[in-house]
């Protein structure tokens, strides 16, 4: 039998004035200098280091009803899906004492199609709220720890 097929791949790099390096992925992943990342940090202790294409990075956060939540969410993907929808990272916890909450990051074409995203959110049945937040490039200053 041929060896296990690898999944994922690992490597240590240190921090260096707020920088790391990520060298050893950018050939497998076909990452050129200069290509736009999405870092995406959680309160689980990791860091998801995501290349992205030209558009307006968003992230929009929706807190669903804990009693609708399975509909809601199913009703919720499906209209991402049919809309084409550039989604770039999706996750989400529930239950909370109240709500669930689930956050998906965009890559949108425009800032009309994140404001028609953020109405038919707010129209649908079990959604309790919505937050949206325009992520921005940071001068490398910004990102020293």
């Amino acid at each position: 039998m041929a060896g296990i097929r690898r999944l994922t791949k690992g490597t240590i790099s240190e921090i260096d004035e707020g920088s790391i390096s990520i060298s050893d992925h950018m050939k497998e992943l076909k990452i050129e200098k200069g290509t736009r990342m999405l870092l995406i940090s959680s309160k689980s202790n990791f860091i998801r280091v995501i290349p992205i294409g030209e558009g307006i990075p968003s992230l929009l956060r929706v807190s669903l009803s804990l009693n609708l939540f399975a509909k809601s969410a199913k009703v919720l993907y499906t209209h991402i899906k049919d809309e084409g929808l550039n989604i770039i990272h999706s996750t989400g916890f529930c239950p909370l004492e109240e709500y669930c909450v689930w956050e998906g990051y965009f890559l949108l074409s425009s800032s009309d199609e994140l404001s028609h995203l953020i109405d038919w959110f707010n129209k649908q049945e079990g959604v309790l709220n919505t937050e949206v937040e325009s992520l921005q490039e940071q001068p490398d200053e910004s990102l020293k720890w």
